[in-house]
């Protein structure tokens, strides 16, 4: 319903009982992440925990920064590893329908849905799994929020270096947004 104002007419949404819904309030990031799933906001591995002599020719695929877009997926450049190698990174493994976020700029916090061509992937150090809590977050929302410019904003704001931009994952969990 709009509201009638002169200078500016005003777009308010009611509740189920037809009454204003209260202010939007802050919120921080890491708390949006499903607690009922292990590691639901993790990064990728320690830069050691996996190097080019790794790479297999299939097996499960490595997901790095060339292959996180800017809100999509970019297929293109395909690297992978044994099943053993992804199994002992269980950590940094990600799934289908999930969202990656990166650590590294053009821009900082990128992200993108994890296709459903693959059951699982594994993230390169630079990646970041997020799987928000669906019972109250949904997850094409929260996936727009992050390519939000103002969330990028935010992250850009946290992020260290001044030649190429990058944000840790504890910084990108305490993030505020509204």
């Amino acid at each position: 319903m709009l509201a009638e104002n002169k200078i500016n007419p005003v777009l308010r949404f009611k509740d189920d009982e037809g009454c204003d819904y209260s202010d939007w309030k802050n919120n921080i990031f890491g708390n949006t992440a499903n607690k009922n799933i292990r590691w639901s906001i993790t990064g990728g591995p320690f830069g050691s925990d996996l190097k080019t002599d790794d790479y297999t020719e299939s097996g499960i695929r490595i997901i790095q920064l060339q292959n996180i877009g800017d809100g999509s997926f970019k297929d293109k450049y395909k690297i992978y590893t044994s099943k053993l190698k992804a199994d002992s990174l269980l950590a940094c493994n990600i799934f289908a329908g999930e969202i990656i976020i990166s650590k590294m700029g053009d821009p900082v916090a990128r992200a993108c849905l994890m296709p459903e061509t693959e059951e699982r992937y594994l993230m390169a150090s630079d990646g970041i799994r997020y799987v928000p809590d669906n019972k109250q977050f949904d997850k094409n929302f929260m996936f727009f929020l992050i390519n939000h410019r103002n969330f990028r904003k935010r992250a850009v704001s946290l992020s260290t270096c001044s030649t190429r931009k990058r944000i840790g994952l504890t910084d990108l969990k305490k993030l505020t947004y509204k």
